[in-house]
């Protein structure tokens, strides 16, 4: 995949940070950073998932399916447990209520799904 090797690369650079410090990061060597760079090696989904955390990158970015960079504020927080709902203010229970009102019940559901992918993700990459 030759979009996510030119990203990582791209990305490494943008941050002022060597292959070596990269490879250090990941816990992989420093010639498996440039077969990543140059497409000639996938890195599997835990190592994709610390690429996008160490860049602050959506893990679609890297992979060349979106081209927003960051994670922040796309999807926003309207899935939430009852006890959750209970402890939220005025303000955060109203901003709910807005996107409630914004997205249809089909556009809800494709975002459920979208957060429990990366619930799942991050369950990986904290636990895994």
């Amino acid at each position: 995949m030759k979009v996510l090797g030119k990203n990582i690369k791209e990305l490494r650079l943008k941050n002022d940070m060597s292959a070596n410090k990269l490879s250090h990061k990941l816990n992989v060597s420093q010639p498996t950073i440039s077969l990543y760079e140059k497409g000639e090696r996938n890195p599997g989904l835990k190592t994709l998932i610390k690429l996008a955390k160490i860049f602050n990158v959506s893990t679609d970015f890297l992979l060349g399916l979106e081209q927003e960079k960051t994670i922040n504020n796309r999807y926003p927080p309207i899935f939430a447990s009852r006890d959750q709902v209970k402890e939220m203010d005025q303000e955060e229970l109203q901003y709910l209520l807005d996107i409630k009102n914004q997205y249809s019940q089909k556009e809800i559901k494709a975002m459920k799904k979208m957060m429990d992918v990366v619930k799942e993700e991050m369950d990986l990459y904290n636990h895994g």
